[in-house]
């Protein structure tokens, strides 16, 4: 694994009116696939629910070629967003209060292997403990890469 990406996956509803249609998503799963359809071996840090959507976003990452030993699994609900689309702007509802990925707290914390060289983490799990203190504890408690390696991260305002 070269690109590690930690947080949240869900389920985007997106639509306008009342008619909305389901879509794999969340910024960090996003860029993990991204990665992965690059060719760069990939990796996602998050939990997911044993529920329909966690079944279903586990498969979008196993069929995107996404290394899924980081990924926990749990009976909480997947957080779910729905976005409207407007003229000129869209309008957002995350609902995410308990869900898994917003409950990740491994213990222990994952450990990366030497091979990767970049962590991304963020951002809507950053608002919520237990996976807030996690992610930010995991992020300190990660070793510096070997190389030209880096870490960043999609801030996000709550």
């Amino acid at each position: 694994m070269r690109i590690a990406l930690a947080g949240e996956a869900l389920i985007d509803f997106t639509g306008s009116g009342m008619t909305f249609q389901g879509h794999c998503g969340g910024s960090p799963l996003n860029s993990a696939v991204a990665c992965a359809r690059l060719g760069q071996p990939t990796a996602h840090i998050t939990q997911l629910s044993t529920d329909l959507f966690g079944e279903q976003l586990l498969r979008h990452m196993l069929d995107n070629g996404i290394d899924t030993r980081f990924v926990l699994r749990s009976d909480d609900p997947t957080t779910v967003a729905f976005v409207e689309r407007g003229p000129q702007t869209n309008r957002y509802a995350f609902y995410s209060l308990g869900s898994a990925d917003s409950r990740w707290a491994p213990e222990p914390l994952p450990r990366l292997p030497e091979s990767c060289r970049f962590l991304h983490f963020g951002s809507i799990s950053l608002l919520q403990d237990p996976a807030a203190r996690r992610i930010t504890e995991f992020v300190a408690a990660t070793p510096p890469m070997p190389g030209n390696a880096s870490s960043s991260s999609t801030p996000t305002c709550g």
